[in-house]
């Protein structure tokens, strides 16, 4: 007899438990709505985008910094409608070695031997260019580079846009 009071009181507290945790799972996705289809949920994406870092900076190029960052749900403050994938991103810092006489020339070189296109001289002070190319993946891919003299340090920022719906509306 008292063995079955306690196997029920079990039973019940196991049966509580389970009922919190599926409530506790209830509000965490009303609250953070699941991420939509697509993204690069195996890394391919970006592992394509990082294949090409190195076929894109010049030879004498020394890497000062480097972030990797992979697409991310986002949207603009939680508003409904407007949840999306942010781009997948590197951001690669290099310093020239050699400093030669024009920076520019010998980065143009690079990026059109390593395939990629130039779309635009985004501005001129600071020197600002934007190029294309194709991934691996099939993605068009996008580069921003800035920088240059004094130091010869310039900013290049490989980015694409994963699959899925993107962030809209901010």
């Amino acid at each position: 007899m008292l063995m079955r009071r306690v196997d029920m009181r079990v039973r019940r507290g196991r049966s509580a438990a389970i009922v919190i945790l599926a409530l506790c799972v209830i509000a965490v996705r009303l609250v953070h709505p699941p991420a939509s289809r697509g993204g690069d949920p195996h890394g391919h994406i970006l592992r394509a985008l990082a294949a090409e870092v190195p076929r894109s900076l010049p030879r004498s190029a020394l890497i000062v910094r480097r972030l990797d960052k992979p697409p991310f749900w986002d949207s603009c403050d939680g508003r409904k409608g407007t949840f999306g994938w942010d781009p997948e991103s590197i951001l690669v810092t290099v310093r020239l070695a050699d400093q030669p006489p024009d920076d520019g020339v010998v980065i143009e070189r690079t990026l059109e031997d390593a395939g990629w296109s130039r779309v635009a001289q985004v501005s001129a002070t600071p020197p600002h260019t934007r190029w294309t190319t194709r991934l691996q993946t099939g993605q068009t891919a996008q580069l921003d580079v800035t920088g240059g003299k004094p130091n010869s340090t310039f900013d290049y920022v490989f980015s694409v846009q994963p699959p899925g719906p993107v962030v809209r509306g901010c």
